[in-house]
């Protein structure tokens, strides 16, 4: 299977900045063992409380399956953006999560 680059944009509080963006990466790190750095965090847009960020990690199918189902315990859909991108995003009519939320594991 071929890897893509799969991707989620999520709120981060900016005073939890970069507490949160540690947590994230090594809850990532866990499930991609023996690959030096297998995401990125890309700030997108810095409001006044909060830093929108896309976070990609490069991956087969299979395995950001097995992620997503961890991590989005509520529900995701893989949307084709295009090229080898992929979105995770949560389905049509659910609301996105509270900012700095992505999963209760990460506090």
């Amino acid at each position: 299977m071929s890897e893509k680059n799969y991707y989620f944009v999520i709120s981060i509080p900016r005073d939890e900045l970069i507490e949160y963006s540690t947590k994230l990466g090594s809850y990532i790190t866990k499930f991609f063992p023996g690959r030096t750095n297998p995401y990125t965090l890309k700030p997108l847009e810095i409001q006044e409380n909060n830093t929108i960020a896309k976070v990609t990690i490069r991956a087969t199918e299979a395995e950001i399956r097995e992620f997503a189902d961890r991590f989005f315990a509520s529900g995701y859909e893989l949307r084709e953006k295009g090229g080898d991108e992929v979105e995770i995003a949560r389905p049509s009519g659910q609301g996105e999560p509270p900012a700095g939320r992505g999963d209760g594991s990460l506090h």
